[in-house]
């Protein structure tokens, strides 16, 4: 379980490592306002060190792009 939990979390830089099409920038101003734009729930930050749950941010994308599909 623990190997799991270590491989689905990770720091901003680690994640725009994985996620190529994030730019670090771009990732900051989603990071910025996550509490508008309902992302906070992928997010765990300890101290000013952030942490994004890969998982949650990819359910939180196919709700944007649900949200987003015309009729």
């Amino acid at each position: 379980m623990t190997d799991q939990i270590e491989q689905n979390i990770y720091t901003i830089k680690q994640f725009i490592l994985i996620e190529k099409c994030f730019t670090e920038s771009s990732l900051r101003a989603l990071l910025f306002s996550r509490d508008d734009n309902g992302l906070a729930s992928s997010v765990v930050q300890l101290g000013r060190r952030i942490y994004i749950n890969r998982s949650k941010f990819h359910a939180w994308l196919e709700i944007q792009q649900q949200k987003n599909q015309k009729p």
